[in-house]
């Protein structure tokens, strides 16, 4: 693509973005009507809409790439799911101050240490949401989502009280990776494979994550991963601190059966893939 044309794209876009800044309003009137379930719901469907918009920005991105010729059409709807990630984030940001921050975690009087560390906690957990939404509004990384729907899980389990059963373990947290390693790899997406490992992924068959690429990259090229199923059925994950290794992970494909074990690390972004070892390559 010429240097003209990525020009007029970004113009496009930032013009697009500018002049298309929602303004968002949660009331802070002490009106008494307050529904702390409906915001919670509300917050759920902020944090979905931004990671469908952030799978739909990749997928333009990838269009631009491929078909250059189209790459107006794609970047007028580049602009729209980018803004539309950027207001959902906006939304998010205003519900957990206005309404959660500013209304209803109200200071503690007195000295009630189990109120005052329920304060601490669920204060942190919003200020946490706060972050993460705006990290969210700035990239087009999944991890943040993830983050934040953790997080929500959390404020929830901590507001409620009862539902603290509800928060995710670390189980949870490794079994969704491993769920959405299936489906990607499945379905041949190797940027979407990628964003599940971590910047310090090292393996015998791939030293770092750019050399993981070029291993994936080749194997679809080559058909190895064509008809692929993945089982977890059997797979056993042990934790150790921030650190997991999951075996036997066994997959399918038209080349063959192999195992895998994986390790994995929780940072930042979760559980992030930091090795893997295959077996019957």
């Amino acid at each position: 693509m010429g240097k003209k044309m990525l020009l007029l794209i970004t113009l496009s876009v930032s013009v697009m973005l500018v002049v298309a800044q929602p303004v968002f309003a949660q009331p802070q009137m002490p009106c008494g009507v307050y529904n702390d379930e409906l915001r919670v719901a509300l917050l759920e469907e902020h944090i979905a809409t931004i990671e469908r918009s952030i799978e739909a920005i990749e997928e333009c991105m990838e269009e631009i790439a491929d078909y250059p010729e189209e790459a107006g059409r794609h970047a007028s709807q580049l602009a729209r799911w980018t803004m539309n990630k950027e207001q959902n984030a906006d939304a998010l940001s205003e519900i957990v101050s206005a309404y959660f921050m500013a209304q209803r975690v109200a200071p503690v009087e007195g000295d009630d240490a189990e109120a005052q560390a329920a304060y601490v906690e669920q204060l942190t957990l919003l200020h946490e949401m706060l972050v993460y939404a705006a990290k969210a509004k700035q990239s087009i990384d999944l991890a943040h989502v993830e983050k934040l729907r953790g997080l929500l899980a959390e404020f929830r389990a901590a507001y409620f009280g009862e539902a603290a059963e509800e928060a995710p373990t670390d189980e949870k947290g490794i079994a969704g990776a491993l769920e959405r390693w299936k489906d990607v790899l499945i379905a041949q997406d190797v940027d979407k494979i990628l964003a599940g490992v971590s910047e310090h992924f090292t393996s015998y068959d791939a030293p770092d994550k750019d050399a993981l690429r070029e291993f994936v990259e080749n194997s679809i090229a080559m058909g190895y991963l064509d008809d692929a199923e993945v089982f977890l059925e059997d797979a056993e994950t042990e934790i150790d601190g921030s650190t997991a290794t999951v075996y036997p992970i066994d997959l399918s494909t038209a080349a063959g059966d192999v195992t895998i074990e994986f390790t994995l690390t929780k940072e930042e972004g979760g559980w992030l893939l930091t090795g893997m070892e295959i077996e019957g390559l």
